[in-house]
């Protein structure tokens, strides 16, 4: 997948076939071509988008694998190619997984560095903003333990939305943290962002052939993102940041006002172990990944994840 790309189609368009590239035709007319070798994922996200079965199967050919997105964004069905290279990759991917989940101390490392990562970030969160508590957060920081075994997470957040409430901007929209249909302009916003966040991790865990189901530490069985779960909790301080830096907070949650928050969430990342390189928001998603894939195929028991660690305007 290295030489290989990720495209994504978001705008209405019909996928054929033309002397064996991939053809992709918009409604006013206008095309690209690619060669379908040069694919590992085609990504659909848009409701208007149609392809032939003989797009569909060229592409399998080619070992492409085909993403399918739902009303929210999150993939909904994925199109996996059957060749034997294929199949390998993805067999690998899933026992790889597996033995890391029987493997209770290096799941428990990992675990420890996305807590960790998330309660140090939240407390750059408090300080980027000017506001009190981020130095009890970066005091929790240090003292995650493998496993979160003292459940230091749920102690920082609780610290952390006391202090993130009292933002000029936010507080006078409400004091409280609402996970499930917030209908205030404040929890709407961060819920929408938090929202987008899980979508691109979901999408790059199943382009790098992962099932995004088993988690390291979300292990809900109804939940087929358990690992979207895990590496959102370290990314969740870009949209805590962004949410606070918008000007248009008291305005209606309309189409506009989600443009701008996407706009505030396209930021630029330093990742840990990574000798303070720069990446745009999907590229350290990217990295991330990859990472942990990388982790997944060490035997011994050094986890190094890249996870944010500082991030700018662009």
């Amino acid at each position: 997948m290295a030489d290989q790309r990720v495209l994504m189609i978001e705008s209405p368009c019909h996928i054929s076939v033309d002397t064996g590239r991939i053809v992709f035709r918009k409604i006013d007319g206008a095309q690209r071509m690619e060669l379908a070798s040069d694919l590992a994922v085609l990504c659909l996200h848009h409701e208007q988008i149609t392809i032939s079965h003989h797009a569909l199967r060229v592409l399998g050919q080619s070992d492409c694998a085909v993403i399918i997105t739902d009303g929210q964004h999150m993939p909904s069905a994925v199109l996996h190619p059957l060749s034997q290279q294929a199949s390998s990759v993805a067999n690998t991917r899933l026992m790889q997984q597996i033995a890391l989940l029987q493997h209770k101390g290096r799941q428990a490392l990992i675990w420890q560095q996305l807590v960790t990562a998330k309660v140090h970030n939240g407390g750059a969160v408090l300080r980027q903003l000017g506001l009190n508590g981020a130095v009890r957060m970066e005091r929790l920081a240090q003292q995650v333990q493998p496993d979160d075994a003292t459940h230091i997470e749920g102690q920082a957040a609780k610290h952390f939305w006391q202090c993130w409430f009292t933002h000029p901007r936010l507080a006078e929209h409400g004091q409280k943290r609402q996970k499930q249909d917030a209908t205030d302009p404040v929890n709407a916003r961060l819920n929408y962002a938090y929202a987008m966040l899980r979508t691109s991790i979901a999408r790059e865990l199943i382009a790098s052939g992962l099932n995004p189901s088993l988690g390291v530490g979300h292990h809900n069985q109804g939940n087929p993102f358990n690992l979207a779960d895990d590496f959102i909790e370290p990314y969740r301080c870009i949209a805590e940041w962004a949410v606070a830096q918008l000007t248009d907070i008291d305005q209606p949650f309309t189409g506009n006002a989600k443009q701008n928050l996407l706009k505030a969430l396209w930021c630029d990342l330093i990742l840990t172990h990574d000798d303070n390189n720069r990446y745009r928001l999907a590229q350290a998603i990217t990295q991330t990944v990859r990472s942990y894939c990388q982790v997944l195929e060490m035997t011994q028991h050094a986890v190094k994840l890249k996870l944010p660690k500082d991030w700018f305007t662009s």
